[in-house]
């Protein structure tokens, strides 16, 4: 579901020229369409589709960080969107912040959108930096919405046989 089908004064009317400019981004034309966004976002600052729109842009370019700024400004203008929550939470993996990305688990179950994926390439992310015991909760979780998960099942048995090898504390 797109912003603009959703109801919050956080998503403004735009001007026919946004609309155009989002149909080159869909076309790859992202330079043209992050000139036009930020030009429109000093003035509508406020505009948490327009923030959430550079976010998704930047992240393609690559720009994780700059994307990260505005998905999360987007975020506090408007935390009842599910594609807002989408967009951050993934910004914030691919930017190894799994502790902030894991902090918007609980909205993103409210909202029905949180998926196993997710969930496994956020503990995995919580693995990879010696964090087994912020990943089992991860992991559990991920059992519970899909119990067919045959290696997940080994996989929690090693995290928590690592956290009983440091007693719950990281290296």
């Amino acid at each position: 579901m797109s912003l603009d089908q959703q109801t919050s004064t956080a998503v403004t009317e735009k001007p026919a020229e946004y609309h155009k400019v989002m149909e080159q981004a869909e076309a790859g034309q992202h330079e043209e369409a992050m000139a036009y966004l930020e030009s429109y976002l000093t003035e509508n600052n406020r505009d948490a589709e327009a923030h959430n729109d550079a976010g998704a842009i930047l992240m393609i370019q690559g720009h994780t960080d700059r994307a990260i700024e505005h998905l999360s400004k987007a975020h506090d203008l408007y935390s009842d969107s599910a594609e807002i929550n989408w967009n951050l939470s993934e910004a914030l993996l691919v930017g190894d912040q799994a502790e902030k990305a894991a902090a918007l688990f609980g909205g993103m179950e409210q909202m029905g959108i949180l998926s196993t994926d997710m969930l496994n390439r956020t503990a995995v992310a919580f693995i990879d930096d010696q964090k087994p015991a912020e990943a089992l909760p991860l992991l559990q979780k991920s059992l519970e919405l899909e119990p067919d998960q045959e290696v997940l099942e080994s996989i929690i048995t090693v995290v928590r046989s690592k956290i009983d090898d440091n007693n719950g504390q990281t290296e």
